[in-house]
């Protein structure tokens, strides 16, 4: 019981602490210590440490020059908010592919007549 109240008051200060900038990492073990820092109070929709390495490298890379210092809570909505993007992307596909499918087979029941503009051939307007 002790032990996992004291448990509970250490992850408690990590989320408190990561919405405070801290700087970033500026050596190899410093990155991987960070990154885990993040995961161990992320809940992250991948466990694979690679991904969530090479999501946050790009977002350093992709932040301005002169920021040295973010919240951990900026690459962990980041994170989050690019796994929501990536889901919609599936469900945009899906719908599109759906859809493609679904007019393929009112193409092929529909007669054809030989005109897809929709004219009647041989009628004049006057």
């Amino acid at each position: 019981m002790k032990q996992t109240l004291l448990d509970l008051f250490r992850r408690l200060k990590s989320v408190l602490m990561s919405y405070l900038p801290t700087h970033l990492p500026m050596g190899m073990s410093e990155f991987y210590e960070w990154s885990d820092s993040m995961i161990k109070i992320a809940n992250f929709p991948t466990n694979s440490r690679d991904d969530i390495n090479y999501v946050l490298a790009t977002l350093i890379l992709h932040l301005g020059p002169t920021a040295s210092h973010k919240p951990k809570q900026y690459f962990i909505r980041a994170i989050k908010a690019g796994a929501a993007k990536q889901i919609a992307s599936g469900v945009f596909q899906e719908i599109k592919v759906r859809q493609s499918e679904e007019a393929k087979k009112r193409q092929e029941s529909t007669p054809n007549t030989g005109n897809s503009n929709g004219v009647v051939q041989g009628s004049k307007v006057s």
